[in-house]
């Protein structure tokens, strides 16, 4: 079947008979369904821009995951870095590593929906999220002298 970008088309089609009223139905109903989607998509859509920036300064108590939707998630980590100074300062550790690479890895929200902004940003934020780590890494005195 043929895909149509919209009904005023369709409904030509039907006119001139190449459509029987069969497919008509089919083809208006999956017209219908996509435009639903595109709009169900930009409603719940949450910004990339948010998400990399939450990630960044917030990551290790999972604000990101919450802003996204990924409860669960925003919660384990929250917990983890919350309960680190018991543990030797390790969940941090690890948390810290598992926002970074959700930082550069998620591009959708919990329900499927992409985040929505600039793709240039987005991936201009993730790459300055790396010149920023290695500039504080480099100057970063981890072990002084006594």
């Amino acid at each position: 079947m043929v895909d149509f970008n919209n009904l005023d088309e369709l409904k030509a089609l039907k006119a001139r008979g190449v459509v029987n009223d069969t497919q008509y139905e089919q083809l208006k109903s999956h017209i219908a369904k996509r435009i639903v989607r595109g709009r169900r998509e930009e409603a719940y859509a949450k910004s990339g821009i948010i998400y990399i920036l939450l990630a960044f300064f917030l990551g290790t108590i999972g604000i990101h995951n919450l802003y996204a939707g990924y409860a669960k998630r925003g919660w384990t980590q929250a917990i983890l870095t919350l309960t680190s100074p018991l543990f030797a300062f390790l969940p941090l550790i690890f948390t810290a590593a598992w926002a970074w690479g959700e930082l550069f890895f998620i591009n959708k929200s919990a329900n499927g929906v992409f985040f929505k902004g600039s793709k240039i940003v987005i991936w201009s934020l993730r790459i300055l999220s790396i010149i920023v780590f290695i500039w504080v890494w480099q100057n970063a005195d981890l072990v002084t002298e006594s």
